[in-house]
């Protein structure tokens, strides 16, 4: 066990620091990784690596071990924190997985993940079942709406008209409908980048935005309540649930955005506020 978590220990130094051949080192050549983006497995150190040269494009994972353990099969489990940052630094994601790694001869010949529903025992809870049982998130009740953000509980709802046109662009995003999306913004058309820090205009950025979120994650938005503004603007208050390509868990909370509408479509867009992601 000493030795496993020793070699495992600096295989996650050398992925955090991006030093792929001292990775490779802990790798067996024909080792079998998942693909956590696109789904399915890699096999061998060059298609590992062309997997992680690939998303270090558009995003910065830094891996952090909490606990080992040795399952009966032999495999080591290693609880992780799990922390993914857009390129300028943005963070998308802060989670915790269970990691299994398969060992032969001293190198790893296998990984595989499991998404935990809550974060696992911190060390410090381990001996206190009380203080674990109050670390841990509540689940809400099936069909239940998470808590309204503040910024809702006075003014005017939207027109219905707006309220649907939301709610399309959010089923569009869903079912990830490229044309059913960029058919709800105008042509010149301002939005955030919800990868990085930065202003999106006109269709053709705003398009390659959500080609790329869509290749990355999948988005799911729930519209909770609107408020019609006094200069014409609408406020959404949103709920957000954001999942990898193989449907792990990213993120979830709530969003406050406004819109700026013109023709029954938008013009911009501006995130104000975000709770819990």
């Amino acid at each position: 066990m000493i030795e496993a978590e020793a070699l495992l220990t600096r295989l996650f130094e050398a992925f955090n620091r991006h030093d792929f051949p001292a990775v490779a080192a802990g790798l067996c050549d024909d080792v079998d990784w998942p693909d956590q983006t696109r789904g399915g497995r890699l096999v061998g150190h060059a298609a590992v690596r062309d997997y992680w040269d690939s998303n270090s494009q558009f995003i910065h994972v830094e891996v952090t071990p909490i606990a080992f353990a040795i399952e009966d099969d032999g495999r080591v489990r290693v609880d992780v924190n799990q922390v993914v940052r857009g390129a300028t630094g943005s963070l998308w994601s802060d989670i915790q997985l269970r990691q299994y790694y398969t060992l032969r001869d001293g190198q790893v010949s296998r990984m595989d993940i499991e998404h935990l529903d809550r974060p696992p025992p911190r060390p410090d809870t381990l001996a206190n079942p009380q203080a674990d049982a109050q670390s841990r998130p509540r689940r809400r009740m099936e069909g239940a709406l998470p808590p309204r953000m503040d910024g809702h509980k006075d003014g005017v709802a939207a027109d219905a008209s707006v309220e649907a046109l939301l709610s399309a662009l959010y089923n569009a995003i869903d079912r990830q409908d490229i044309d059913a999306v960029m058919a709800l913004f105008e042509p010149d058309a301002r939005i955030p980048d919800g990868l990085e820090s930065e202003t999106l205009v006109g269709q053709d950025q705003i398009r390659a935005y959500y080609l790329r979120q869509f290749a990355l994650i999948h988005v799911s938005l729930s519209l909770l309540s609107t408020r019609q503004m006094s200069d014409g603007r609408v406020e959404a208050c949103l709920h957000v649930q954001v999942r990898g390509a193989q449907g792990g868990p990213w993120g979830e909370g709530q969003i406050q955005a406004t819109y700026r509408l013109r023709a029954g479509r938008i013009s911009e867009m501006v995130v104000n506020s975000t709770a819990g992601l």
